[in-house]
C-alpha cells in the first residue's frame, strides 16, 4: 500500500513538472523576440509619426519644438527614424550622413520639478529617400513615457545652418 501511494505521488509530481515546463515553453514562444519588430508594427498601426520641427539652437545642440505624447498613441517610447544630415558638403556615401546623437528632454507637469534628460544616444538610420513607404528603422531614445508627457528632442550639430532632418515616433 505504501508503494502504491508513493507511485501515485511520484506520478503527480512528474505531471506537475511537465505542465510547468510546457507553460514556460509556450510563454517563451509567444514572447516578442525583438523590440525592433514591435516598434515597426506600432509605427504603422497606432503610433504618432511626424517630421520634427526645430525650435532653438544653443551650444552645439539643436532642439525640436515642444511636443506632447498623444493620448491615442499606444507607443510608450519616444523614437526617431529617417535621420539625414542636411549639410550639402557631406557625401551621401558617408555613413554619418544618416546618424546623429540625440537625447530627450521631458518636462514634468509639476513645474517645481527639474526637467529630465535621457542619456545621449548616437543612432543611425537609412537614407530616407531610398527607403520604402514605411521607412525606418525606428530607434528608441526614451522608454516607458507616460501619455501627455511634454518633451523636446535635442541633437548635437556642428553647424546650425545645416540641421538634421528626422521623424519622431511617439
Amino acid at each position: 500500500m505504501k508503494q502504491s501511494i508513493k507511485g501515485m505521488l511520484k506520478g503527480k509530481l512528474i505531471l506537475l513538472a511537465g505542465v510547468a515546463s510546457l507553460t514556460v515553453v509556450i510563454g517563451l514562444t509567444l514572447a516578442p523576440t525583438s523590440n525592433a519588430n514591435a516598434a515597426s508594427t506600432y509605427v504603422t498601426e497606432v503610433c504618432h509619426v511626424f517630421t520634427a520641427q526645430n525650435d532653438w539652437y544653443e551650444a552645439g545642440q539643436q532642439a525640436s519644438k515642444e511636443y506632447t505624447v498623444p493620448g491615442w498613441s499606444e507607443c510608450d517610447d519616444i523614437n526617431v527614424r529617417n535621420i539625414k544630415n542636411m549639410d550639402p558638403a557631406m557625401s551621401p556615401s558617408n555613413p554619418e550622413k544618416y546618424c546623429a546623437t540625440f537625447k530627450v528632454a521631458m518636462y514634468p507637469s509639476d513645474k517645481t520639478k527639474p526637467v529630465y534628460y535621457s542619456t545621449p544616444k548616437h543612432v543611425c538610420s537609412k537614407d530616407p529617400s531610398s527607403s520604402s513607404s514605411t521607412n525606418g528603422p525606428v530607434k528608441v531614445l526614451a522608454t516607458n513615457v507616460i501619455t501627455g508627457t511634454k518633451y523636446r528632442v535635442l541633437y548635437q550639430i556642428t553647424n546650425q545652418n545645416t540641421p538634421i532632418a528626422f521623424q519622431i515616433v511617439d
